[in-house]
């Protein structure tokens, strides 16, 4: 039997929204074929790359180093700040290196601060910024030929 994880996160999903989540068909069937947890509690602060970090490396932001979506940039408008994307930023070893180490095979699909990671198949979530091309900084940051 080969054996699988699959984590699948939907930013800004909640308990207050799990009810509706049931009446999703696809939804429906992975939470009847897989394992989830509707118990889960964030931490603070509640933003999308810090409670990412969290979720790959099981540690808190003051021990993964991912504290706010992009790092404090006074004096840049919001629409061209660097966010943490890059691998580099973790302070922590995220599960996916654990499991390269392991020998297994890692796939990533526009989850945060995975540019630039050793996962064999992955797509990072990155943006360009100015004039970026966004498919070269993708493939320059990612798996190429994924």
């Amino acid at each position: 039997m080969i054996r699988r994880l699959v984590v699948i996160s939907i930013d800004a999903l909640s308990i207050d929204n799990w009810n509706e989540v049931l009446t999703l068909p696809t939804f429906k069937s992975l939470i009847e074929s897989g394992v989830y947890s509707n118990q889960l509690s964030s931490v603070f602060p509640i933003v999308t790359y810090a409670v990412h970090a969290n979720m790959v490396t099981g540690m808190f932001p003051e021990n993964h180093g991912i504290l706010h979506n992009h790092p404090l940039q006074p004096f840049v408008p919001e629409k061209e700040k660097q966010w943490y994307w890059y691998h580099r930023d973790l302070r922590a070893q995220p599960i996916y290196d654990v499991a390269r180490i392991f020998g297994l095979t890692t796939a990533a699909f526009l989850w945060p601060t995975t540019g630039r990671a050793k996962i064999h198949y992955n797509l990072p979530e990155i943006v360009a910024l100015k004039r970026e091309n966004q498919a070269l900084k993708v493939l320059r940051n990612g798996s190429t030929l994924y």
